[in-house]
């Protein structure tokens, strides 16, 4: 009976062994806290080209590789990228049908450019028609002719 007793005992020693080993190791996100996908787009005046980077867990992260994908764009590995907008949404997206296959929730960016190159204006907003609307607009107080050279939704 003694030796029944300890080999139960041993067997649901390693049943809790083995479950606990299943756990997930990593601590989620506090839960006053929402866990966002970064996006950022980035701009150079000077050669005209665009970097744009999505799905970064950090906004620095999403900054520094657009600026570093529009450097990798441009014949000139030194061109002046500068980042012009920064956009996230949370973890859980959703996708909208009706609206015309349309991504909707926060955020998507967009990058207007004026006749001349060195007038430009970037947005943000909750859709792409939002964000295009709104770069369009700043980039139209600035420059005539501007048109959208980019976007990008998370």
């Amino acid at each position: 009976m003694i030796r029944t007793i300890a080999l139960l005992t041993a067997a649901l020693a390693c049943l809790a062994t083995a479950q606990a080993s299943d756990l997930p190791t990593h601590k989620p996100a506090p839960p006053n806290q929402e866990v966002r996908t970064w996006g950022a787009i980035a701009y150079s005046p000077s050669s005209g080209e665009v970097g744009i980077f999505w799905g970064a867990d950090e906004a620095e992260e999403a900054q520094g590789l657009a600026r570093d994908h529009c450097r990798n764009a441009s014949a000139d590995q030194t061109a002046n990228c500068k980042v012009a907008t920064v956009f996230w949404t949370p973890r859980h997206r959703h996708w909208d049908v009706a609206d015309q296959g349309e991504y909707i929730g926060p955020h998507c960016g967009a990058l207007a450019v004026g006749a001349a190159s060195a007038i430009f204006a970037a947005a943000s907003g909750d859709t792409r028609r939002a964000a295009e609307d709104a770069a369009l607009e700043k980039c139209s107080r600035g420059a005539q002719s501007c048109q959208i050279k980019t976007w990008q939704c998370t």
